[in-house]
Parts: structure tokens; sequence; C-alpha cells
């Protein structure tokens, strides 16, 4: 009998240290095909979709125009690309349920050492209910290829999957700690044990999750 496909063990992925708790606004699928195409008014100069996922799932399909956000490099070179435009930012992984929320609080993070609490940069930024596969399923025409799961068994047997989430642990957990550390002996980190309520788009619900930290029992 074959021995079963060993899985990663996904406990690690934002160590508590790092990531204690999150505050997301959440955007509808249907609200974010609505602005892409025109059909939904806003006052946005763009729409930024930041993905998640791992880079075998990106390549097998995203949304049109997304882009695959996967170190704090990516976080600051987009931070600064975007800086002083009216964007609206969308992140989003599978389910939109553990990797898309821990980017979510990487970014609001990284804002947070970049401006005088209560300040930020972008406030208009939100997690993708559902994630891509929701949103491939209701909108395909808006995608780009199709759809590959995290667990594909393809990625799985040749070691992607667990390489690919051994990355993205290093780069937001580690690199995060060295990040603040900085920020905080430079002094231009704010206290951020209690954020208030962020403003969020009357077409988007703010929902408190708890810390996203991987899962068997969970989508990702």
């Amino acid at each position: 009998m074959q021995s079963p496909i060993p899985i990663p063990d996904f406990s690690l992925c934002c160590p508590s240290e790092v990531v204690s708790r999150v505050e997301c606004n959440y955007i509808e699928a249907q609200t974010l095909a609505g602005y892409i195409t025109n059909q939904i008014p806003h006052q946005y100069d763009s729409i930024l979709i930041y993905d998640a996922r791992y880079l075998y799932e990106h390549r097998g399909g995203k949304i049109f125009g997304a882009r695959r956000i996967q170190s704090f490099e990516d976080i600051e070179y987009e931070f600064k690309r975007n800086n002083g435009k009216n964007v609206c930012i969308v992140v989003h992984c599978e389910y939109s349920m553990n990797r898309g929320p821990c980017l979510y609080e990487k970014f609001r993070e990284y804002d947070r050492t970049q401006n005088k609490y209560p300040e930020l940069t972008y406030p208009e930024l939100y997690v993708l209910r559902g994630g891509y596969k929701n949103f491939y399923e209701k909108y395909p025409y808006l995608c780009q290829g199709g759809y590959v799961q995290m667990r594909d068994e393809l990625y799985v047997k040749n070691g992607d999957m667990r390489q690919s989430h051994s990355e993205f642990k290093n780069c937001f957990s580690s690199k995060t700690s060295k990040i603040i550390k900085k920020c905080h002996s430079q002094g231009n980190l704010q206290l951020m044990t209690d954020f208030p309520k962020i403003e969020h788009s009357p077409l988007s619900t703010p929902v408190v999750a708890e810390a996203p930290c991987f899962s068997m029992s969970q989508g990702i």
C-alpha cells in the first residue's frame, strides 16, 4: 500500500508574535467585477488586485491585472509605486481565508510604519470575499487562464506546495519582525494594538477575523 502524500504543517505560517489579530474589510466578488468592468461607478484612479497565492496557482489563472505579492519587498515596491494615487486595493488568495488576510495585515502593518497614527496612505484596502475560487466560478471571463488549486496533486507530489509554503512563511514572518524592529528603532512605528475601525465602501462588509494561521481543516 502506497504511503499517503506528506502534507506540510501550516500551523506556523503567521506566528502569534507577528500577527495576533487582524481586522479586515471585505469586498464582494460582484462589487469587484463591477469595478473592473466600470458597471459600478467609483472614485478611484485605479483598482489594484494583489494575489497572495503561490506561483503555480497564479500562473494557472488570475484575475485580469492581478499582481502576485509574495514578499515584503513586493509590498514596499507597490507601496511606493502607487503613493499619491487614489486607489482601491483588493487582496486575495484561493479562498481568502489565510494567505489573503495575512497579506492584508502585512500591507496595513507596513502602512502604519510609514505614517503617524492613525493616518494611512492606503485606507481603501480590502480582502476579496471567497477568494479567487469564488471569483473565477462567477466571472471566468474576467480571469486570465483557469483555476489551479493550492493542493493540486501534481504540486503536492513534486514538492512545489511545500517549498512555496516555506517561502511564504519566511517572507511574512521573519522579515516582518526585522522590518518592524527597524522602524521601531527609527521611531517610525506607531502602536498597533488598538486600531480604529477603517472607513469602508457601502458595497463591502467589515469583518473581524482571528489571525490567519494555516491549518489543514481550512482552505487557504
